[in-house]
């Protein structure tokens, strides 16, 4: 995922995983918690990835999600025709 926006300063960018972390005018605006990228830290290293940032003040930032190629048991399965692959809404892009 890629923005045009401001980018982020090199001690901001350092510090964007960490939890409860906002950078420069986030801090000063009311939404958000600093979680969001911290989760999805966690969550790409649990699954063997990472989440990498690109950025340089003044061009946006560049978010990329990196995930190994390991099938999960459930999509060999259904790939084999042993069962049939489910999707929870959120995993299908239903509804949030």
């Amino acid at each position: 995922m890629a923005d045009d926006g401001t980018g982020l300063a090199g001690s901001d960018a350092r510090r964007v995983f960490e939890r409860f972390y906002r950078a420069g005018s986030a801090q000063r605006a009311a939404a958000g918690s600093g979680l969001g990228l911290a989760i999805a830290s966690s969550a790409a290293e649990a699954n063997g990835g990472r989440l990498e940032l690109d950025t340089r003040p003044g061009d946006g930032c560049t978010f990329r999600l990196l995930l190994p190629n390991r099938p999960s048991a459930a999509s060999t399965a259904h790939r084999e025709g042993r069962t049939p692959l489910l999707l929870s809404a959120t995993a299908a892009g239903v509804g949030g």
